[in-house]
């Protein structure tokens, strides 16, 4: 982060948590029932039709933490189209969206026996993560807007975590200490 402005999903930023398991398990404490995280697992197929980048689980508590990477680049939460207001972005909304669809799916095969077989536990609990931008890209206007949907918007009565990669070593920085 310190010496690149642009990152890519598939180059840069998947191939770092791959290689730096604590981190990537470290995501895991975000989920509010997740005390331990046990286990980890990259690119991975669930149920038979999503594939998550990383999901870290704690399977004592049957907590899972399922985390979509998207880039990290300027334009990565909003875009300039030439209006006063910037636009959110593209990938933005494919990266929020994708994750709207696996929570419909765990929760449309709650009773299926698939959820036991890759989670342990019938009834999983499910947290969301989306890591996409750089906090340096937002003004202050974006800044506000992205606060906004963050506390505001709920998929099935939930909040989806949202950070930028800037604020999620921020954020682990501080737990870690």
């Amino acid at each position: 982060l310190d010496t690149e402005s642009v990152l890519s999903e598939r180059e840069d930023l998947l191939p770092f948590f791959q290689n730096h398991h604590h981190l990537s398990v470290a995501l895991g404490l975000f989920h509010p029932e997740s005390n331990a995280p046990d286990e980890i697992a990259f690119e991975y197929d669930f149920l038979g039709t999503y594939k998550a980048d990383l999901v870290v689980g704690d399977s004592d508590a049957s907590a899972y933490t399922l985390v979509e990477l998207e880039n990290a680049g300027p334009d990565s939460i909003f875009e300039d189209r030439g209006r006063v207001t910037s636009h959110w972005s593209r990938r933005f909304s494919e990266g929020f969206h994708q994750l709207v669809d696996w929570l419909y799916e765990l929760d449309q095969r709650a009773s299926d026996t698939a959820l036991r077989q890759d989670f342990g536990h019938a009834e999983p609990d499910f947290f969301t993560i989306l890591v996409i931008g750089r906090s340096p890209a937002l003004s202050e206007r974006e800044w506000d807007r992205l606060r906004w949907y963050r506390s505001r918007v709920l998929v099935d009565s939930t909040h989806v975590f949202v950070r930028t990669y800037d604020e999620l070593a921020s954020d682990l920085r501080r737990s870690m200490r």
